[in-house]
Formats: structure tokens, C-alpha cells, sequence
């Protein structure tokens, strides 16, 4: 759909399209010309629409094959695309990139360059003005002047390297390029298919290892680095890239399973833009509004941020009559519209949504039915309250009871966790989707209400849907964002809010030292208590999971005969636990006439670091009975899967025993290892168990270890060793 946004980032488009074909042969040699446009806006707010819009233009007038007309006389831009799921960028270079490019065509732009040296070395010889001229317009091949004059190739690499350096300012560029040989590549056939092969990323030949290509091109790192090379040989031969891709974000995160960015990635990105801008490219991405801001300074300097803008109630219109009818037995009335457009704030994915789910719940057969404001608001009701709010009651109570925080609850809606001394508080409120101006007043002045009074920290926990605008000005309000439920990480999301807040009223010294040392040892007291009692559940649950797996489990038979890439999620596990806690470090220096541990321990340390210890062995047998399950499993299924496949029931066998090793880990306390084992004051080990890279990687481990192991064992490798 035609778009404002749409238009504009269009237009700009045209415009790089018309500049690039109106330049001259001088112009493809100097540095600039080319335009980088992120499009960036939230989730669903169309950026991908607008990327395929701008693809599919693109391609009308770029052929993929490198046939048909030149755009300009010296303009023949090459098209990549990944507008799909982007994955590891080397998998999309090899794969993908490089097959828009070929051979012949390399061999092309590599005569291209050495025309323009050769033409240079003949000019410092004194060579006349016409036969300079054809060289370097490639009138005469710039190859048979170097044998017939005997010119030397080790001159010609200089003045290239050169050239390269003065107008790239990148030394390594340059001198990759010099390393190259173009003029031996000219003449051999050989020589450039060896070079080609190695910048395809397969077979690296022994002759250009020996005179200096080293380095295989095998990563994600190091194909940033090659399609850099290649955008900058092709664009100063006047035929630049045009690289259009989806989700950014994908291509530069550590791994398909880590959110976190490479830096080495991001900065390849940067240089890879930077030399299509020098090179007179062109380069579009999507990217979320946040996740801009990663680039540098001098990144945002160079591109040109297009924001996809929300849609307003026009467009809204527009959008929804592009899919219903004027015959439609389903109406959407003007005020419907205005409240899906207010609800999505102009999100039009969000809106979409709505749309289906309206349309649902209003049609029936053979008459006509009108979509209402209060059809839109049950619609997001459905869409979003997806558990009751008991259930999600019932989430915050056992994030308080596993915690040891001791909570009145008031109705069914609010938790108070109070101070008593003070009166001080830390309030949770729970409630409903948050739909127009009216239920957001409400919200607010109960919130106002708690926090007029001193020592109070207030907790939204909204069960449903909320605007982002709403929710931004109640963050403002309470100093942290409200928390949307959703089963995935709000047990965590909720802690980690809950120990904020406290060390908020601490720090604001709400409550004295003997009130808090007080408060403290109640709520360890209290559990101790439940974590006793989940103690006598797991020691259950292990004993299930040892029957599943077969008589006795001996720790030192746990993970023998496993996959190597099964193997290593539990070793990741395993070591996490023991760098969780530093405990292969623990008596360092006891023995060598130090004072003994017992006389620099303090009591309250030392009663909560045996409890932090006790949590890890126990959590470490729970593993290695996991393992062994595994690899039993594993030895009644190998012989199965390589006669006839995985059984339905052999596949049901191992979820079983993957759930119940989730359902244990549930339960264990492993907040205890990440979040009061920083209390630790044993030696150093305070610093060690507070790194939060070392707890991040323990928890990331230890809660998505089942997940892993099942997908690795009835993944498209199977369960093979």
C-alpha cells in the first residue's frame, strides 16, 4: 500500500538510481556517490513491507543476471538481496552473494584496474597522450603493452596499491588488493580461478598461500571482509552493489541462539557501508529504532535513517477496505476504525491482527454485521489476555514465596511486601489490558494513590495488552517499565524487579541497619523453609528420572558415548556451575601459612555460602542424571533410527524425559546461585559469583539445557554419533 513513507523512501531510491546513471568514467573513480538508508521502527511496523516494495522496484530495473542494457554509460549495478531470514552472514555470502557474481565477469573488472595502473606507469614513462588513453579506456589490452614494452608487474601492483590506499584510507584493503597479482590473474586462467575459488570461500591453493593469501575466507568475520573487498573492486569499475537486506539485527547477533551482537561483526558492517558509500553503492537494511543506536557516531553520520511512520486513521481506512470488499457481509464502521488505529498506534501489523479477530467475532452467515469500537476492544482482549488473571496471581505468589518475601495479598489484584518499621513497601499491582484513556487514569491514580505516601515502590504487572505510549508514561511514573505477562522470562523479568526496588528503598535509607539485618533473616528463614520442602520434591523427581534412565547411574559413566554436539550442552552446563561459585578455586593458598579459611569467614557468609553450595551439587546431580537418561536413551535409539527412523514412541520417550528434567530445574532455586550468592564473602568469590556474564551464561545453560538436547537429538541430524 502506498504510504507516505512509502513514497519518500521511493523516491530516494529514484534518485540514487538517476545520479548513479549520469556519471562519467572520472566519476566512478572518485570516492563517494553512494547512499545508505536504514528503515527503522518497531515490531510489525511494516519495515519488511517497505523493504519488499523497494526490492521489488529494484529488480524491474536491475537485471539479477547482469544481461540486458547498462543503466548509464558507466552505471551496471549489481542487485543482492536478503530479504529473507538472514542467518550467519558467511552461510548468506557463500551461498547466496556469490552466486550473483561469476568468473568472466571478475576477470572484467579486474582488467579494469589494471588498465587504469598500466595507463598510469606509462604516463611517468613519458609515453604519448593517445596511446595512454586507449589503455585506460581498455581500446588497447592493457596486458600485451606490458609484454611487448616488458613493463614491469611489480611497478604496476605499486602504483594500484597505491591509487587504492589514497582513495579507500584503508591500508589493509589496499594492500589485499596488491596482493592479488591482477596482471598474472590476466594471463593465466589458472591463476584466476584459484582466486576466485579462494574468494568463494571454498579451496585456498598452496601458490597463493606462498605469496601471501593466508587466510582461509571461513567466517562470518572474515566474508564481511571479502564482500567488502569485492563491493569496492566492482563499484570502482562502475558497477556497484545494491545490497538489500531484512533484519539486520540477525546478521551481526553472536550466534542463532544469542540476542547479544559481535562487535567484529558490527564493525565489518560499518566498513562493508562505509566502501559501498565510497564505492557509489547503494545499501538498505531494517533494523529496530534501538538497535540503531549500537552503530558509532560517525555510522549515523553517513546514512540516511528513514523512520517507517505509524499509519494514521486514512490509511488505516485504505488498509482495511484493501481486504474487505464493499460486498463484504463484515463492516468496519468509522468509529471502529479510529479505535483500531488509536489502540495500534498506527502499527500495522498490531492492527491487522485486530482486523482478523473482529472480523471472527462479528460474522455470520447471509447478513450483514458491523464492526464496533467495543468489538475492537474484545478483540484485543482475546488477543492478548491469553491466561486469566488468577493464573497470572498465582506466577507472582510463587515468585514471592521462592524468594522469601513475605506478602499480604489485598483482593486479588495487589501483593504489599512491607517494611513494617517504616511502613515502607514494595507493592505489586496486577491488572487487566489497559485500552483507552479512561482504564490508563484509573491505572495511574491508583498508582499515585500508593506512591503519596513515603518509602513506596509500586510493580505493574499487566496481564494483556497496554499502548506503548501508556506504557512509556507509566515507566516515567513508577522509574521501571511495567511488565506485560508472558510465561517466557517473567518469573525472572519479576525478580529481578522485586531487588531493584528493595535496594531502591535501602539505598534511600528508609530503614536502619537493625531493621534491615532483621527483615533480612525473616525472609532467609522463610526460604529456607520452602527450599526444604522443594528439596524433598526433587529428591523425588531425581529418583523418577534415575528409573527412566535404567538401574544405577555411576557419575563417572555420565555423557561416555554422547554426540559431541549434545555432549557439549552439558558440559557448558556442568562447568557453569562450578564457575558459578569459583569452587575448583576454593582452599587456593589454604596450606601455604595463611590464616585458616574458618577465621575469615563471617558467620552470615559462611552460613549462606555452604546454601549456595549445597543448591550447585545438588543442581550438578540433577545434570549428570540428565545425561546419563540421555545416553541410554541415545543407545536404544541409534540402532532403531538407522533401520527405519525414530519411533513415535521413542520420540515421546525423550520429550518425557526432557520435561522431566524442566520440571525439576523449575523448581530448584537457582536464583539463590544468581541472586543472593553475591552475599558471598569468602576470599574473592564475591566478585566471581556477582559477574553477571558468569550468570547470565549459568542460567542460559542450566534453563535451556532439555530444550537444546531435544533438538539436537530429533533435529534433521538425528541421533547419531
Amino acid at each position: 500500500m502506498e504510504t507516505a513513507t512509502v513514497a519518500q523512501a521511493r523516491r530516494q531510491v529514484e534518485n540514487y538510481l538517476d545520479r548513479a546513471a549520469s556519471r562519467t568514467l572520472e566519476g566512478t573513480r572518485t570516492a563517494g556517490g553512494g547512499v545508505c538508508l536504514p528503515f527503522t521502527g518497531g515490531l510489525g511496523a511494516g519495515k519488511t513491507h517497505l523493504l519488499r516494495t523497494v526490492l521489488d522496484d529494484l529488480e524491474a530495473v536491475i537485471p539479477r543476471d547482469g544481461s540486458g542494457d547498462r543503466l548509464g554509460p558507466h552505471f551496471a549495478p549489481k542487485l543482492f538481496s536478503a530479504a529473507g531470514p538472514s542467518g550467519r552472514f558467511f552461510t548468506l555470502y557463500k551461498e547466496t552473494l556469490m552466486n550473483g557474481l561469476d568468473l568472466p565477469g571478475f576477470t572484467r573488472v579486474l582488467g579494469r584496474y589494471y588498465a587504469e595502473a598500466t595507463a598510469d606507469l606509462l604516463t611517468r614513462m613519458g609515453a604519448p597522450g593517445p596511446q595512454v588513453r586507449s589503455v585506460r579506456e581498455m581500446k588497447i589490452r592493457a596486458d600485451q603493452v606490458v609484454t611487448r614494452f616488458r613493463l614491469s608487474d611489480h611497478d604496476i601492483r605499486a602504483i594500484m596499491s597505491k591509487n587504492l590506499l589514497a582513495v579507500t584510507d584503508q591500508e589493509a584493503l589496499a594492500s589485499q588488493f596488491a596482493l592479488l597479482n591482477f596482471g598474472e590473474m590476466l594471463r593465466s586462467e589458472g591463476r584466476a580461478a584459484a582466486v576466485w575459488e579462494w574468494l568463494s570461500g571454498d579451496h585456498l591453493d598452496q601458490d597463493l598461500k606462498e605469496e601471501g593469501i593466508t587466510e582461509p575466507i571461513d567466517s562470518d568475520v572474515k566474508a564481511f571482509g571479502a564482500f567488502t573487498m569485492l563491493a569496492f573492486l566492482y563499484g570502482r569499475a562502475g558497477e556497484p552493489f545494491v545490497f538489500v537486506m531484512d533484519e539486520i539485527e540477525r546478521m551481526l547477533q553472536e550466534s542463532d541462539r544469542s540476542p547479544a551482537w559481535n562487535v567484529e561483526l558490527l564493525q565489518g558492517f560499518e566498513r562493508l557501508v562505509n566502501v559501498l558509500i565510497e564505492s557509489g553503492g547503494l545499501t538498505i537494511f531494517t533494523v529496530l529504532p534501538d538497535n540503531l543506536e549500537r552503530f558509532s557516531g560517525g555510522f549515523h553520520d553517513r546514512v540516511r535513517v528513514l523512520p517507517v511512520e505509524p499509519f494514521d486513521v486514512p490509511e488505516t481506512r485504505r488498509l482495511i477496505d484493501k481486504y474487505v470488499s464493499p460486498g463484504s457481509p463484515v463492516r468496519f464502521s468509522e468509529k471502529a476504525v479510529s479505535e483500531i488505529t488509536t489502540s495500534a498506534e498506527g502499527n500495522p501489523r498490531f492492527m491487522l491482527n485486530v482486523c482478523r479477530v473482529g472480523w471472527d467475532e462479528v460474522y455470520r452467515p447471509d447478513q450483514v454485521n458491523v464492526v464496533t469500537p467495543p468489538t475492537v476492544r474484545a478483540a484485543i482482549r482475546l488477543i492478548h489476555e491469553r491466561h486469566k488473571l488468577s493464573s497470572v496471581a498465582r506466577e507472582v505468589q510463587q515468585v514471592l514465596e521462592t524468594g522469601g518475601w513475605s506478602a499480604d495479598q489485598v483482593g486479588d489484584r495487589t501483593f504489599r511486601i512491607s517494611r513494617r518499621a517504616d511502613d515502607a513497601a514494595v507493592t505489586v499491582l496486577l491488572t487487566l489490558s489497559i485500552l483507552d484513556d479512561q482504564e490508563n487514569t484509573r491505572l495511574r491514580r491508583d498508582v499515585d494513590a500508593i506512591l503519596a505516601r513515603p518509602g513506596q515502590e509500586v510493580i505493574v504487572v499487566v496481564n494483556g495488552y497496554m499502548r506503548p505510549s501508556d506504557r512509556r508514561a507509566l515507566a516515567g511514573m513508577l522509574s521501571r517499565q511495567p511488565l506485560i505477562y508472558d510465561h517466557y522470562r517473567f518469573r525472572e523479568l519479576l525478580r529481578e524487579q522485586l531487588a531493584e526496588a528493595h535496594g531502591r528503598l535501602e539505598q534511600a535509607g528508609r530503614e536502619t541497619v537493625l531493621t534491615g539485618i532483621r527483615e533480612e533473616v525473616l525472609r532467609i528463614g522463610r526460604q529456607q523453609n520452602h527450599t526444604q520442602t522443594t528439596l524433598e520434591l526433587l529428591t523425588a523427581q531425581i529418583q523418577r528420572m534415575q528409573t527412566v534412565a535404567g538401574t544405577g547411574t555411576g557419575a563417572g559413566d555420565t555423557g561416555h558415548g554422547l554426540p559431541e554436539r549434545v555432549d557439549r550442552h552439558f558440559t557448558r552446563a556442568l562447568s557453569a556451575l562450578q564457575g558459578l561459585i569459583g569452587i575448583q578455586s576454593l582452599f587456593r593458598d589454604h596450606f601455604d601459612g595463611e590464616q585458616p579459611m574458618a577465621h575469615r569467614m563471617r558467620p552470615a557468609s559462611s552460613r549462606e555460602f555452604f546454601e549456595v553450595i549445597g543448591i550447585v551439587v545438588f543442581f550438578q546431580r540433577l545434570v549428570e542424571t540428565f545425561m546419563d537418561a540421555v545416553a541410554r536413551w541415545l543407545d536404544r535409539a541409534e540402532a532403531q533410527a538407522f533401520r527405519s527412523g525414530l519411533s513415535k514412541e521413542q520420540r515421546e520417550e525423550l520429550r518425557a524425559i526432557c520435561q522431566r528434567y524442566d520440571a525439576t530445574a523449575e523448581i530448584i532455586p537457582l536464583f539463590r546461585l544468581t541472586e543472593r550468592g553475591q552475599r558471598v564473602e569468602i576470599l574473592g568469590l564475591a566478585e566471581q559469583v556477582i559477574e553477571s556474564s558468569v550468570r547470565r551464561d549459568a542460567e542460559d545453560a542450566l534453563t535451556h539445557l532439555a530444550t537444546r538436547v531435544q533438538e539436537e537429538l530429533l533435529g534433521p541430524v538425528g541421533p547419531v554419533r
